[in-house]
Order: C-alpha cells, then structure tokens, then sequence
C-alpha cells in the first residue's frame, strides 16, 4: 500500500485543474466543502478570476519530465531514501542538480533484501520554459503536476483494481501526444509518451516490465480523443490483438486529466507531486508557506488566551461556591454551638463538636432515666456465656462496658462467647488467662453497643 501524501495546495479551498490541449484548454473546478469534494467542469478557454483561496493546477507532461525506478541494497525503504538520490544521479543524462525531484513512493523490493523507490522530476530548465508556454490569461499555475502521476491515481479512483497482480495501462490521447501509463495492481511501474499512436512502440513499452506470459491487461482510455468512442475501440484492437484485456472509457474522458489536477491540488492522498519548488515555488504559495508558522503561533496564542479566560472564570466561579460552603458551614455551627462566639476564628467544626459534647455531658444526668437499663445488658452477656457452657467467676458492668471474668473448658469457647456478642453488635476483646488448679479462664471485655 501506498503511503498517503499532503496535498500540493493545502492553503486552498478551490482548485482549478487545467488540462492546456493544442486545441483548447479544458478546465475543471474542484470545490471543497465540509469534507467534500464537488467537480464541476467550466467553460471551455474561459479565464477565471484570480480568488485568494484558489489554487490553479497545470502538469509537466510526460515528454517534459522522467519517471522511473532506483533500488538501494538496503532492506530498510526509511534508510534507502538517503541513498535514491545518489542512485539517481548515476542513471540521469544530467546533474541531479539542475533538475527537481523526488520519491514519491518508497517499498521493499521483492525478495526483501533491497529497496525500491519511484523517483519523479524533471529539468529546471524544462520547468521553467512550461512555465513561460502556460496561456498568459489564466495566470501562472500554483501546482505543477505530472501527467503520469496524474493519470495514474485519478484511474485507480475511479477504477479501483480488482485484484493486486492486474496489469493495467491508462491512455491519454489528443492532438499532440499518446502517453500511456503501465502499472501492475496499485503499483505504478513507468509511463512513455509519443507523438501520435503507435501500436508497436506500446507494446514494447509494455514488455519492458512484463517480458514473461502475457497477462491480461485493463486498457483505460482517457484524453480528448476518447469522445470518439469508435476511434478509441479501434485503436484497442490494434494492442489487444498482441496484449489482450477489456477496455475502459471513463465517464467525461477528455476532462479525465483536468479533474484529475483538481483533486490531487486539493487533496491528500498516494504519490503527490508539485514541481514548483524551491525559487521555482509560486510567488503566492510561498508568501503563504512563509506566513504558515505565524498564523500558527497566532492560533495557539488565541487558544492559549481562552484557556486561561476559561480557567480564571473556573477559579472565580469556584472561589464563590467555596464561599457560599464556607458561610453555611459557619451558619450551621453556630446553630450547633448555640452562639457565634464559642466558634474559634476558622475553627467553626472543632467549636462545633466541643459545644456538643459540653451540651452531652450536661444532660447526661437528664437522658440516663431513659437509657437501657444495665441488667439489659448483663443479661445479654450472661445467655451468651451459658450458650457456650462458660462458667462465671465475676461480672463488672457499666452503663457503656461489661467485663466477664469466666473459667473455660478451651480457648475456643472463650472466642465463641465473644462472637456471640459481635453478632448483637458489641466490641469485644478476649484476654486468655490461666490459674495454679491447671483450669483455663479469661477476661471478655465487651463494650454495650450505642442503640441499647
């Protein structure tokens, strides 16, 4: 699978995609809309008018420019791209310094010991003079594409394959030239150009990357000479007789390059490219790139300020409610306290609980009358210990705690006593005891529970 790339005009939000034919230029705009891309064709060698957030895609033709792989003996493709470019330099006809390029699609070579990369690009000198021939009225492209990178995803789009070995050949035809575009599933593998049709010169170029048993190959049919549907089965049948495989007219096929201009100007996707880099960069693209960090930092700056609006607000609005907790909670001590002075400044709880327990202590003598009586409590104790066969020796008794001195047959008994009391809801504690007789005694110390 093919890495994703940015697209050449991210600042834009329409797209012009200009396909300049010898005989008119055909032109399709592309209009981004919460995610969405609508296509609409425009009139055939209208100008438009200059927009700030429209960006004018034209291509470097194929005749104009190179495609074709390099492999480094690296298993690495990450490491490998160091390397293409000095591997590329050796194949050119001229410096790699006189030329725009890059790898626009990076993978291990089969057998995984080596890496592959498609490296597309083209003279500066090449460029420059596309530039110059551009139609003057439209003013200079902001995005200069390659035609066979073009061609190439804008069928897979359109056409996804079908299975990952299908062959596939994507023809542009009009007055001026015959490209054809030859890949095998996603994997674009070279591209060729001539002046006119020439079946022969094809299907040589096709043997150049499958010189083993033909396989069936998708013809795809594109460019201005593709109305003529006719014509265009003709021409497949001089290829098909020697390179057999169904044909395909896409829908609109003589604007199939301009829209395909258009999309990729607009959006993300598998082998990107823009040749206007570097001092050949469009005037406004560049201002636009340079710009770029600023309106960044301007951006996090806004959203900085917001962040601490929100959060002064947050700790405005949290500092009132602490206020209005605060005044309830002195309110509601002083209500327990009885007066606001037996409150401590900022000690309302403490104040609180001190009042309450001089109030506690004070009517002690009132509420006794009305509290269990102790020989409640005792008998309680006194069943639990005959229920486990405990004899006993003393009994102390409080209103808050009993104390059960008692000889036991084992430890064990001891223990059940005191969770017999446990379940009721007591505290207890079993202090093990012994006496010179050899007899086992201890001490159950159980606190009375509250509602008793």
């Amino acid at each position: 699978m093919i890495d994703r790339q940015p697209s050449a005009a991210p600042w834009a939000r329409n797209s012009l995609g200009i396909d300049d034919t010898s005989a008119k230029p055909i032109v399709v705009r592309a209009v981004r809309r919460l995610g969405r891309l609508r296509l609409e064709r425009c009139p055939d060698g209208a100008p438009v008018a200059a927009q700030s957030r429209t960006a004018i895609a034209a291509c470097l033709r194929q005749r104009e420019s190179f495609v074709r792989w390099v492999e480094a003996p690296l298993a690495s493709p990450r490491k490998a791209l160091r390397v293409f470019p000095s591997l590329l330099d050796v194949q050119l006809p001229f410096s790699i310094e006189d030329c725009v390029f890059q790898i626009v699609d990076a993978r291990p070579a089969p057998g995984g010991r080596s890496s592959r990369g498609l490296a597309v690009g083209a003279r500066l000198t090449d460029i420059e003079k596309r530039l110059q021939g551009f139609p003057s009225d439209w003013g200079a492209p902001h995005v200069l594409d390659h035609e066979g990178l073009a061609l190439w995803t804008q069928s897979l789009a359109e056409m996804p394959p079908s299975a990952s070995g299908t062959m596939r050949a994507v023809v542009y035809e009009s007055d001026d030239r015959f490209t054809v575009v030859i890949g095998r599933g996603e994997e674009l593998l070279g591209a060729h150009t001539w002046r006119a049709f020439e079946p022969d010169a094809v299907i040589r170029a096709l043997r150049l990357y499958v010189p083993e048993d033909t396989p069936e190959c998708l013809w795809v049919w594109t460019g201005p000479s593709a109305r003529n549907a006719e014509a265009a089965r003709a021409r497949h049948t001089a290829l098909a007789g020697r390179w057999p495989g169904p044909l395909v007219i896409p829908p609109d096929p003589d604007a199939f390059l301009a829209r395909a201009l258009a999309i990729r100007a607009l959006t993300a996707g598998p082998l990107r490219f823009d040749a206007r880099q570097g001092r050949l960069a469009h005037p406004a693209a560049a201002e636009r790139q340079r710009k770029a960090p600023l309106k960044a930092a301007a951006v996090c700056l806004v959203a900085g300020l917001i962040l601490c609006l929100v959060n002064a607000a947050w700790m405005i609005g949290s500092a009132q409610r602490l206020g209005r907790l605060q005044a309830l909670l002195h309110a509601t001590a002083a209500r327990a306290a009885g007066s606001e002075r037996m409150l401590p400044p900022g000690q309302d709880r403490l104040g609180a609980e001190r009042a309450l327990a001089e109030r506690t202590r004070l009517a002690a003598p009132l509420l006794a009358p009305f509290r269990t009586p102790v020989t409640a409590t005792l008998s309680a104790v006194l069943a639990a210990a005959q229920a486990e066969g405990v004899g006993v020796q003393s009994l102390m008794a409080t209103r808050s705690r009993v104390i059960l001195q008692a000889t036991v047959p084992t430890w064990a008994h001891a223990e059940r006593v005191a969770q017999r009391l446990q379940k009721q809801g007591w505290k207890t504690k079993v202090d093990r005891k012994g006496d010179a007789n050899g007899r086992l005694s201890a001490a159950i110390m159980a606190e009375v529970p509250r509602d008793l």
